[in-house]
């Protein structure tokens, strides 16, 4: 969605002209919306009284025998600008309703129209006047009256709505740049002169010339007017959800091109006169011929003021560039102010040794979606220049199961191998990553670490691991890697000596395949 909403030109002239042609097409609307509904409310009653009162029944006079849908079928026709095409539209409708009665066959269809055409000639006497059917131009006419009065209506609100406003987008700031209504006016003429003249050439061969209104066509003169007159001027033009300014060549080669793209590439336009279209852009660009002294003279004050908005929508960007610039300066210095508090206040607890204290504060904030671990890694490097106590222990151990959630097993081992080398012992907070640390461990040769994450696991890990695996990789550890065979078969023989261990045959048996103890 492109709609173009207000020229980006300061306008001192005032657009009598443009102004003029907005009330218009406005109090004309209003007009035919109260005559639609007099009209509605004649149909209701004319259609309740030939119901009502039947002087003789006849059954091919449908209207007199459907009181629900005799409204909806005298407004239709009463509608057409011309009656003499009521049998046009008729025979189509004919054969769509005979499909679903036996009565209206072929050969009663030309009486059945006759009686159709009685009750709308009755009703024509009896309504109030047609304004649309009065204002419509009927391309098989050359009547001036109704080329004028058909541009200034319109057939629903929507239809002038947006009509309205692309033409307030365009006309203001070309009557101005025009700088005389009365030649403003002489070029509105113009276009609805041509237009029309152009439609109803167009409409020379058809079977039923189709009546045409709206101010569409002016519309897109004023666009091909002002892609002539003033290209590079910017139209502020609403995308979706936002307001950006844009060349007035682009949009009016966009819509004209468009149009022109539709009338030679589609027969059904969805009931848009594109003929009317493509004209008024024609008609519009070729306009710039009758003022081509006019444009001389003002050329330059259009191309200072086209520079001026320019270099204040620069201006605005700028400030809003620096604005953006200055918050992220003040929320930096706060956030640099609220992060010296925090350390300082960490140091404090962790140099009187309130381990406590300095976790509750350390985990107080911790969200596992926006909570960063590099942020621990870096708090934890601070704390290890303080104090090597519980603290730096407990959140390193963290940092560890934070790196295996999000699969960077090397990292977790280099932090692991830290904590060992200052404790010489390393207990994982997640049992679960237990095995997957000690196992990683082994593939790069860091044995001693690995044995310290397995060691003693069942019991230093509350039963949550898996014993067995962690048992036997213990004792490989020790016999194959550490030198520590003794050690292994002590291990083996306390498990050995324990009668109900549920683990016995397999540590005796996986013993044995490595070789610590004999296979007899």
């Amino acid at each position: 969605m492109m709609i173009p909403l207000k020229a980006e030109l300061r306008i001192i002239y005032k657009p009598i002209v443009t102004y003029a042609v907005v009330a218009i097409c406005i109090i004309i609307y209003a007009l035919q919306v109260n005559n639609k509904h007099e009209i509605e409310d004649a149909a209701v009653a004319y259609c309740s009284g030939i119901n009502n009162f039947k002087s003789e029944y006849n059954e091919l006079d449908f209207l007199s025998n459907d009181r629900n849908n005799c409204p909806s079928w005298v407004i239709s026709y009463y509608g057409l600008s011309d009656k003499q095409h009521i049998g046009y539209f008729f025979l189509e409708d004919y054969k769509s309703f005979s499909q679903y009665s036996n009565t209206f066959t072929p050969i009663n269809y030309f009486e059945t129209l006759r009686l159709f055409k009685k009750r709308i000639s009755d009703f024509s006497e009896y309504a109030p006047i047609n304004l649309d059917g009065a204002l419509v131009y009927d391309p098989s006419t050359l009547n001036l009256f109704t080329m004028v009065t058909s541009v200034l209506s319109h057939g629903s609100f929507m239809h002038l709505f947006f009509n309205l406003v692309f033409f307030l987008a365009f006309a203001p700031a070309l009557e101005a740049l025009v700088g005389n209504s009365w030649k403003f006016l002489g070029v509105l003429a113009l276009m609805i002169l041509g237009t029309n003249l152009v439609y109803a050439v167009a409409m020379g061969s058809a079977s039923y010339p189709t009546p045409t209104l709206g101010l569409s066509g002016i519309v897109m003169g004023m666009m091909g007017f002002a892609a002539s007159f003033m290209p590079t001027a910017r139209i502020k033009t609403f995308y979706y959800i936002i307001v950006l300014p844009t060349p007035v060549w682009l949009l009016s080669t966009y819509y004209i091109g468009w149009d022109i793209y539709d009338l030679y590439t589609r027969t059904d336009h969805g009931g848009v006169n594109i003929t009317v279209h493509v004209t008024g852009g024609i008609i519009g660009v070729l306009a710039m011929m009758l003022f081509r002294e006019r444009h001389k003279e003002v050329s330059d004050e259009l191309h200072d003021e086209i520079t001026f908005m320019k270099n204040k929508r620069q201006s605005l960007s700028d400030s809003t560039a620096s604005k953006a610039e200055d918050a992220l300066k003040t929320s930096k210095q706060e956030f640099d102010k609220n992060e010296t508090a925090y350390i300082e206040l960490l140091h404090k607890y962790i140099r009187v040794n309130n381990n406590s204290a300095a976790i509750s504060m350390l985990l107080k904030d911790y969200d596992p979606i926006h909570s960063t671990v590099e942020r621990y890694e870096f708090l934890i490097n601070e704390i290890q220049k303080w104090n090597k106590g519980r603290a730096f222990e407990c959140m390193t151990r963290f940092v560890i199961d934070l790196r295996l959630e999000q699969h960077q097993t090397g990292i977790a081992l280099k932090t692991a191998k830290t904590l060992y080398q200052i404790k010489e012992d390393i207990l994982i907070a997640n049992p679960e990553h237990v095995l997957l640390l000690a196992q990683a461990a082994k593939e790069i040769h860091e044995y001693e670490l690995a044995y310290a994450v397995v060691r003693d696991a069942d019991k230093r890990y509350w039963g949550k691991v898996d014993s067995e695996t962690c048992l036997l990789l213990e004792i490989e550890l020790l016999h194959l890697y550490l030198n520590k065979s003794t050690d292994a078969l002590k291990l083996v023989k306390s498990v050995f000596d324990e009668r109900g261990h549920p683990h016995r045959t397999d540590v005796i048996l996986y013993s044995k395949k490595i070789g610590l103890i004999g296979s007899h």
